[in-house]
């Protein structure tokens, strides 16, 4: 049996990143961020000025984990920017 699986498009994972970078900016904290689709592979990546170089790989490991263990993934004492969040921060069109 086929099965169908939703994923994320790259405009979804700009919104992401972009809900990412909004929380960043108000923790005041360079990071690097990493958005992956259903499969575990690499959809967007940003980093921001200022952020670890030596944490690009490790951002991007950590969202393949999450996405491996279906659990959620995102900034210390957050519980990361979700598609639906990211949804909510999309500009009118």
């Amino acid at each position: 049996m086929t099965r169908l699986i939703a994923t994320l498009t790259l405009d979804d994972a700009k919104l992401m990143l972009s809900a990412a970078e909004a929380k960043a900016v108000e923790f005041g904290i360079a990071y690097n961020v990493a958005v992956v689709d259903a499969g575990g592979h690499l959809v967007a990546f940003v980093r921001q000025d200022d952020a670890l170089i030596g944490s690009i790989d490790l951002a991007i490991k950590k969202a393949v984990t999450a996405r491996l263990f279906d659990k959620r993934n995102g900034l210390p004492g957050n519980t990361g920017p979700t598609r639906r969040a990211a949804l909510r921060h999309r500009p009118e069109q």
